[in-house]
């Protein structure tokens, strides 16, 4: 990976092969982008569905300026009132876009390459006076989380030309045009990075306000250690390590353990205890096993778990939960936005 995970972070040694099972080998690959393409869509879909957004939606659906505005079919007050939603200190609108009841367009605030549009009406006396649509996150803020979450390359093509690239360079975290991915999308299945070799999956999203943009993610080609592993490990093992890569932004971890585990739930969809010694400090499955090894497989509530644990402080041990069946999880709490992380990713 282009980044390091910390000092303590879950050693894929850890991770159980069960006697028996065959390695991943060729579907090495496909295991781990599935964890990451995941983790991508998690977020994502953070950005259309979660709280904070409903609440961005009832900011807007509840403005007095902006619907009296819409009402009276005026564009100048209506740029008003959306240039003060937008640029409001108390909330994250990335772009509002508003029209009139006939669907003309009144006003259009926010930058160019922005993700996960959310549309709704604008009522007046439950009457329909107006549309918008609206989005919390632009494109580089998606990548940002993306990439501090699994540490892989990402890139935005829209159209086929790229937009928006974020990657490493050492320990600083760059945006540029055509720095590394090349400006015309690649329709190869491997790209090479800064002299790495790198899988690349490709997954559609949702672009303001009505088109589409191509997420490019790209895969370090995995070792062959790696690949001799079994495919549950290998996938117990991406997940653990995009569980260390992401708690990097949570520094000190020893104080936020809660916030943490509830972000990793939301964007990668394990499941977490924080234990020291016998003391459960943070969790998000309760009541949660009474005994746990420090990795292997454990059976709770009729279902087998893969497990794997790690120490970051003395006497404190962190462990991640997955299915021994490739599942997605849902999180245990509301799904989380751009404001869950906003201060750490």
């Amino acid at each position: 990976m282009s980044a390091t995970p910390p000092a303590w972070a879950y050693a894929p040694a850890t991770v159980l092969t069960r006697g028996g099972q065959r390695s991943c080998a060729n579907k090495t690959v496909s295991t781990i982008s599935a964890v990451d393409d995941d983790a991508a869509h998690r977020i994502y879909d953070g950005e259309l569905n979660g709280p904070f957004t409903a609440e961005d939606v009832a900011h807007v659906q509840s403005s007095q300026a902006l619907l009296q505005a819409v009402a009276a079919d005026s564009p100048m007050s209506t740029r008003a009132a959306v240039i003060s939603l937008v640029f409001h200190p108390s909330w994250h609108i990335v772009r509002l876009r508003v029209l009139d009841r006939a669907h003309h367009l009144l006003s259009d605030i926010g930058g160019p390459y922005v993700i996960a549009p959310v549309y709704g009406k604008l009522t007046v006396n439950d009457k329909v006076v107006g549309y918008f649509v609206m989005s919390v996150q632009d494109d580089a803020g998606f990548t940002k989380l993306e990439e501090r979450t699994t540490a892989d390359p990402i890139a935005i093509y829209v159209d086929g030309k790229l937009a928006i690239e974020r990657s490493r360079t050492g320990v600083v975290t760059v945006i540029e045009l055509g720095a590394s991915f090349p400006r015309t999308q690649p329709q190869s299945k491997t790209l090479v990075l800064e002299n790495r070799i790198y899988a690349l999956t490709t997954t559609t999203y949702r672009a303001f306000p009505h088109t589409q943009l191509q997420a490019l993610i790209a895969i370090p080609i995995p070792s062959l250690s790696t690949s001799s592993r079994s495919c549950a490990s290998v996938r117990v093992g991406e997940i653990a390590r995009a569980s260390a890569q992401l708690s990097e932004q949570f520094r000190p971890l020893v104080h936020r353990y809660s916030t943490y585990i509830a972000v990793a739930n939301a964007f990668i969809g394990a499941y977490y205890i924080v234990r020291e010694r016998t003391r459960v400090l943070a969790s998000d499955l309760r009541p949660g096993p009474q005994t746990l090894p420090l990795s292997g497989v454990i059976t709770y509530r009729g279902r087998q778990w893969l497990m794997v644990s790690s120490s970051p402080a003395k006497g404190v041990r962190i462990y991640v939960l997955a299915p021994t069946e490739s599942t997605t999880l849902p999180p245990t709490g509301p799904t989380l936005g751009t404001r869950a992380a906003a201060d750490t990713v």
